[in-house]
């Protein structure tokens, strides 16, 4: 998880966790993540102010994201994929590729990529 870039994983995560009232890392383990990773994202949203612990009970903190805050939150996702996104995700997982292996995993969620498109 990268200053910058939050991961395709985080990102899903954060949508879910930001409608949340509140939430503890377990919650967050229904989404398909380890515990480790999941107080990895809150740690991360801690310190950039995306969520505040509310209280402790028993040592385990809970976490919350504030209604108006979640507004002023900056997007990490836009509802539908795109050509560019999926190129990208594609070349991050082949490393080694030619356009045509690109336009063939891109082609995914919807969107068609051409090899043309691939190549520019």
């Amino acid at each position: 998880m990268s200053a910058n870039r939050p991961s395709a994983i985080e990102k899903a995560v954060w949508l879910h966790a930001k409608d949340l009232n509140e939430f503890r890392p377990e919650t967050l383990l229904k989404y398909g993540i380890k515990l480790s990773t999941a107080r990895k994202f809150i740690s991360y949203w801690q310190t950039r102010g995306w969520t505040v612990i509310t209280r402790t009970d028993e040592s385990k903190r809970r976490f919350y994201c504030e209604a108006e805050l979640a507004k002023k939150l900056p997007q990490l996702v836009s509802a539908e994929p795109t050509a560019e996104g999926n190129m990208w995700r594609a070349i991050r997982i082949l490393r080694t590729f030619t356009p045509t292996d690109v336009a063939a995993h891109a082609n995914a969620g919807g969107v068609e990529v051409t090899v043309p498109k691939a190549r520019s």
